[in-house]
């Protein structure tokens, strides 16, 4: 059976790029990169789920997949966006999304 672009959600698989697992093992150590390297895994997982279109995350929903603390994934995206890992579209102000 041929299979077209919608059928990506079902495969057993998600991309993970060396080159970013290796600047994440560079940077972080012990817990502290334990928690990135989750983090990461997470975010591809969920982005395979989407089949690449952008994803609207919660926090809530990332600490679900992850068992991260929801105080933690704020600022491991922040981390992630400074190494040009994830691209953050807006932020969220005073219970308002703005775009940058």
């Amino acid at each position: 059976m041929k299979k077209n672009k919608g059928d990506i959600k079902k495969q057993p698989f998600c991309w993970q790029e060396k080159h970013i697992l290796r600047l994440l093992q560079k940077t972080f150590k012990g817990t502290e990169l334990s928690r990135y390297l989750l983090l990461y895994q997470t975010l591809t997982y969920l982005h395979s789920d989407f089949n690449g279109e952008p994803i609207k995350y919660f926090t809530k929903t990332i600490s679900t997949y992850s068992g991260l603390s929801m105080r933690f994934i704020p600022e491991g995206i922040k981390v992630l966006h400074n190494f040009n890992i994830v691209n953050i579209k807006g932020i969220k102000e005073g219970g308002h999304f703005v775009t940058k």
